[in-house]
């Protein structure tokens, strides 16, 4: 009876950890990603030369900065196969350096997901590996990374996921393949070549696909301004929460009127109000009607 026990326990607990970690992901980021939409990025990428560097996901900027861990070199231009050209001075791991470890990390200002790199090995695959982690904040989160091309030129992915790192597949010679780091949040990503040869390889961050993790804006509270005159057609209302760095709308919003918190608007009507931050909105705050 223990023994049966133990192993349903065992079948229970195994579908219960993966469950637990998506609540635990879930309610410490507040969001789960959306599925990767798999392109490749258009050229240039994101190259040493414009670090640190500001780029603009769904309108909010996305401040990049980079750490080197261990000795990385630029070069000049290069075009790869499959569709993928490199921007000079993205990354190079360079002989003697990438076998013992040669690492970059990216922090973001704000939490982001599926970022897409270009992945390209400039002389021999055998033994080409990068080992990817992730973090938010200072908690380390599990990268879930899929490898694709799609190029017009129709070259097949060479390289393979195992766990959180991308390796070479044995026996394919095409030197280029696009890589989703998504599955959660993260604040900052490392790249880290953990290949067991010295050959050279590129990384091409171009930001293509990223998404911004969502903070859900305060519900907007309402109340009267001021009564209004006699014989007016308009009143006044505030947004009693108001702040600056959202944008508002207001429904209805025939013959309304807004500078900053104030409100002017058709009387006899109920108005509602939502708050939006970037691609984020809150609900509608509670009708007012004006009298």
């Amino acid at each position: 009876m223990k023994k049966i026990f133990n192993k349903k326990h065992a079948g229970f607990s195994r579908i219960l950890l993966p469950l637990f970690c998506f609540l635990i992901s879930t309610l410490a980021f507040g969001q789960v990603p959306p599925s990767p939409l798999l392109i490749n990025c258009p050229n240039p990428g994101l190259g040493f030369n414009n670090f640190p560097a500001t780029v603009s996901i769904d309108n909010q900027p996305v401040s990049i900065t980079k750490t080197i861990n261990t000795a990385v070199y630029s070069m000049s231009p290069s075009s790869s196969k499959c569709g993928l050209t490199i921007k000079p001075g993205a990354l190079l791991f360079f002989p003697g350096t990438g076998k013992i470890g040669g690492s970059i990390t990216f922090t973001f200002s704000e939490p982001v997901s599926n970022v897409q790199i270009a992945l390209v090995s400039q002389n021999s695959l055998a033994g080409n590996q990068l080992t990817i982690s992730a973090n938010h904040s200072n908690t380390p989160v599990t990268p879930v990374l899929t490898v694709f091309n799609n190029s017009p030129d129709a070259c097949p992915d060479v390289y393979e996921v195992s766990g959180n790192t991308i390796h070479a597949k044995p026996g394919l010679t095409a030197n280029a393949s696009m890589i989703n780091i998504g599955g959660s949040y993260f604040t900052s990503v490392t790249l880290k070549n953990t290949s067991s040869t010295d050959t050279r390889q590129w990384i091409d961050l171009r930001l293509c696909n990223a998404v911004r993790a969502c903070t859900i804006p305060d519900n907007p509270t309402l109340s009267i301004y001021d009564q209004p005159a006699a014989g007016s057609t308009n009143a006044t209302f505030v947004i009693t929460n108001y702040k600056g760095t959202y944008t508002y709308t207001i429904t209805p919003s025939e013959g309304v009127t807004q500078k900053n918190r104030i409100i002017t608007a058709p009387r006899k009507k109920a108005y509602s109000v939502k708050a939006s931050s970037g691609n984020c909105s809150s609900i509608e705050s509670a009708t007012l009607m004006l009298p």
